[in-house]
């Protein structure tokens, strides 16, 4: 999994940080401590890019395996977290992966309505 130490070199530039928890097949899950870190350098980034006038770096949390998470380690969301990061947090999810359908290809992303939006438009045209 990224650490903050990894990832804030280029969080300046990016436009788009994509994270997964937990991942498949091992159901390993970023830590609480470690997503936090990472959502409060998310809220900092874009506190400093509205004064500047630029786009905000969006966090896109693909959480399609959450329900697969056993033993002591709970899956945690980065607003659970860190709620200031929500107006910047798209989550994705889906039912064919943790519900074995996966035949049924049915997907959703929620999040700030502006974005959510401009990816409709987008999936209008696929």
């Amino acid at each position: 999994m990224p650490t903050l130490e990894q990832l804030a070199p280029h969080l300046g530039t990016a436009r788009l940080l994509c994270l997964c928890s937990p991942l498949n097949p091992t159901g390993t899950m970023i830590s609480s401590d470690v997503l936090g870190a990472i959502c409060e350098r998310v809220v900092a980034e874009n506190r400093q890019r509205e004064k500047q006038g630029r786009k905000p770096l969006i966090l896109m949390y693909d959480q399609i395996y959450w329900v697969l998470s056993f033993g002591a380690v709970k899956h945690v969301t980065p607003v659970e977290l860190v709620p200031e990061v929500a107006p910047y947090t798209v989550f994705v999810d889906g039912i064919s992966k943790a519900f074995a359908a996966t035949g049924v290809r049915v997907g959703w992303g929620v999040g700030p309505p502006a974005i959510i939006a401009r990816m409709r438009d987008v999936l209008g045209h696929v």
